[in-house]
């Protein structure tokens, strides 16, 4: 009957069906459902080809959105929000973090030398080689024009001058002839803060910043090419 069709619908269709032919069925109309059922498989696969293709567009412009374009490095924006969660983990769990801001000496000088060109030549080999001689999970990053910043998790301050001298010796070592250096060659001054779990009240994160600008300052001052850790003195 009627009654028993419609209740056969609604269980084929309440069972995950998408559609239901009653029999007797008349061949036009099985072929012209079969004809719907494909187009709509088409268009969930395309459906499915736009989310995916939606997906990687995303992935592309969150990292384009983060990286720094001449060195590959993380740019201002990803800097500012690992240092925050970087922050806010140390905060929580009582962790050490440390802070490494590294600045390539006389770069200015350098540019007017060899041309502006070459000066991000050697932005872009800095940062390669930096990234390369941080430990896993650091993270470094180009904080903005020839100054470069790492953020160092569960770092104490031995830790933070050793890894900021490895940095250091590592941009010599690229032996980039420079003829406005005392050495003759590219080279970093560095700046290093850590996050110490016993001063009181605990730095913030902008606070960790200055620390490090002003480290690099004073590693500028002594002669460049240097590391200075803010607080080093009194942590020995």
């Amino acid at each position: 009957t009627h009654h028993e069709d419609r209740d056969r619908l609604v269980q084929a269709l309440d069972a995950g069906a998408d559609d239901f032919i009653p029999k007797p069925f008349h061949p036009r109309v099985l072929q012209a459902r079969m004809k719907v059922a494909t187009r709509i498989v088409n268009l969930e696969s395309e459906l499915r080809r736009s989310q995916r293709r939606l997906e990687t567009a995303n992935v592309q412009l969150t990292h384009e959105a983060t990286t720094d374009a001449l060195t590959g490095l993380g740019n201002r924006r990803a800097f500012d929000e690992a240092l925050a969660r970087t922050h806010a983990l140390a905060v929580d769990l009582g962790l050490s973090y440390g802070l490494a801001l590294l600045d390539v000496d006389k770069f200015k000088a350098y540019n007017d030398t060899y041309g502006h060109q070459a000066g991000d030549k050697v932005l872009a080999s800095v940062g390669r080689v930096l990234q390369e001689m941080v430990r896993g999970g650091d993270d470094v990053f180009r904080y903005g024009g020839e100054e470069i910043v790492a953020v160092l998790p569960r770092c104490h301050f031995e830790g933070l001058h050793i890894v900021g001298e490895r940095l250091r010796s590592c941009v010599q070592t690229l032996r980039i002839n420079h003829a406005d250096s005392p050495c003759g060659v590219v080279t970093v001054s560095v700046g290093g803060a850590v996050f110490d779990l016993h001063e009181s009240p605990q730095p913030s994160a902008e606070v960790m910043v200055e620390r490090a600008d002003k480290a690099l300052y004073e590693a500028k001052n002594r002669g460049r090419n240097r590391v200075v850790i803010h607080g080093e003195d009194k942590s020995g």
